[in-house]
């Protein structure tokens, strides 16, 4: 362009562009740019943007995108993450999420999930199952003995006197006659039949140990008795006999 203060023609700026014998240079619309000395203004492309307060196009942020031409970049729907150029939005990979705060695909934390593509946010892993790492697309059962914990970041083992099975949210109680003697227990093992087990079920007491013990006092005043008798019937056959 060329004015009455200057003799000769100056190149516009960018962000600027005029036309043959222009007097002053133009600014481009709020949706294009231009470089030193143009002519005319461009669309910027996919993947970037110009506004009023820009004179070149700036790159979108992670997390956002744009079409050629405009004025801003818009925010991936949650679930998704825009590729590299920054053109188009695709799905956030099974294993992670995004959701209206998030730009990018963030991994699941401990004790959660996500098995499709396109998670907004990342699911709690069901009773009797876990996941002790980040990012789990599945989260494998609690194997026999041992059950999930309410954060499901880990299986717990079940105590003396109980069991559990593959897959199991709590550890049940041995039954009767049955009994396990140590941690993570997948099953209980059976007393004998002279036998029967603990009121804990971690052991097996012999019947008649148990019955001599339990009924020492019972035992002992039957023997009495016992003894008393015999002693009266001995008594009456010595008196008889004389």
């Amino acid at each position: 362009f060329s004015n009455d203060t200057t003799f000769y023609c100056i190149a516009c700026s960018e962000g600027y562009y005029s036309e043959e014998g222009a007097r002053q240079c133009t600014k481009c619309p709020s949706e294009k740019y231009s470089t030193k000395g143009a002519s005319t203004c461009i669309n910027c492309p996919s993947g970037t943007f110009s506004n009023d307060t820009t004179f070149y196009c700036i790159a979108c942020s992670e997390g956002y995108y744009s079409k050629e031409g405009a004025s801003k970049c818009t925010k991936c729907a949650p679930g998704k993450t825009s590729n590299d150029s920054a053109t188009t939005c695709y799905e956030c990979p099974p294993g992670t999420y995004s959701n209206s705060s998030s730009t990018s695909c963030i991994p699941c934390p401990k004790g959660h999930h996500s098995e499709e593509e396109g998670s907004s946010k990342c699911a709690l892993c069901p009773r009797g199952t876990y996941s002790d790492y980040i990012g789990a697309i599945i989260c494998p059962y609690c194997p026999g003995g041992t059950h999930s914990v309410s954060d499901r970041t880990f299986c717990e083992s079940c105590n003396k006197g109980y069991y559990s099975e593959i897959g199991s949210s709590y550890c049940s109680f041995c039954p009767e006659n049955t009994y396990s003697d140590y941690y993570g227990a997948s099953y209980c093992k059976s007393c004998g039949s002279n036998s029967h087990s603990s009121d804990d079920r971690t052991y097996c007491i012999n019947n008649i140990n148990y019955y001599l013990k339990d009924n020492f006092a019972k035992n002992l005043l039957v023997m009495v008795i016992l003894l008393f008798f015999w002693l009266i019937i001995k008594y009456k056959f010595i008196y008889n006999n004389d």
